[in-house]
């Protein structure tokens, strides 16, 4: 039989699962809950998705896929790091 891949397969393919290596989940944890207490940029983002009322673990779960995009795209085009790029500037309150 040939393997196809569902639509279905596809659009969660993009997750970490159990399945990714456990020192992987484990650093990507870890470099997460570093950027959050250090970085302005990633502490802001972080405070802005449990106002939102998102748990804390889902936070960090949401940040530290942030984060692989970002190192991501960093060592895919050799730009060098720019929090402004990361926050952009919040949008006027509507009142």
């Amino acid at each position: 039989y040939a393997t196809r891949a569902t639509p279905r397969a596809l659009r969660h393919a993009r997750y970490a699962t159990r399945a990714t290596p456990r020192a992987l989940r484990h650093a990507r944890y870890m470099a997460t809950l570093v950027a959050v207490r250090f970085r302005p940029e990633w502490h802001a983002r972080y405070q802005r998705l449990l106002d939102r009322g998102r748990a804390k673990k889902e936070a960090l779960t949401i940040l530290s896929r942030k984060l692989l995009a970002v190192i991501y795209h960093l060592l895919r085009t050799g730009a060098s790091y720019d929090p402004s790029r990361l926050n952009p500037a919040a949008p006027a309150p509507q009142g």
